[in-house]
């Protein structure tokens, strides 16, 4: 009986990457496939929510592969992708602290039994709240 040997396509990591830039979808399914369970694991060490993390992998992923004929071959590949994940998930960490969620804000601002004693009471209260609403619409405008 016959035996068949079991020959990898892709054993050398420089015909991989040449197949991915040049598109070749079985080449940059390996890439993915190869290094996606360590990079996973990059992105958990900055973001503990898994679901996020994956996120920022798969937009690191996408990073890798537009950028892919700019490495130059001069360190490991690994720790190129490595570092597109890193600087991935510091960018999520950042972007995120300018988000407040709906959740957030009515739990921490959630009014004990306000008394108005008086119209002017009332006055004030809506120029606090026209003052507050410009500062929003003005740190909106900052995000942007």
């Amino acid at each position: 009986m016959k035996r068949l040997k079991i020959i990898s396509f892709y054993n050398n990591e420089k015909v991989l990457i040449r197949k991915a830039i040049s598109g070749h979808p079985a080449a940059q399914r390996a890439i993915y496939e190869k290094f996606s369970p360590k990079m996973l694991g990059v992105c958990r060490q900055y973001i503990r929510d898994l679901q996020y993390a994956e996120d920022v992998m798969i937009n690191g992923f996408v990073k890798v592969f537009k950028n892919l004929d700019s490495f130059k071959h001069e360190g490991s590949f690994e720790g190129w992708i490595r570092q597109i994940m890193v600087r991935e998930s510091i960018s999520y960490l950042r972007k995120k602290q300018f988000v407040v969620f709906d959740d957030e804000i009515y739990e921490y601002n959630t009014p004990n039994q306000i008394t108005i004693s008086s119209p002017m009471d009332i006055e004030y209260i809506q120029k606090l709240i026209e003052i507050c609403l410009k500062d929003i619409k003005w740190s909106l405008c900052f995000m942007r």
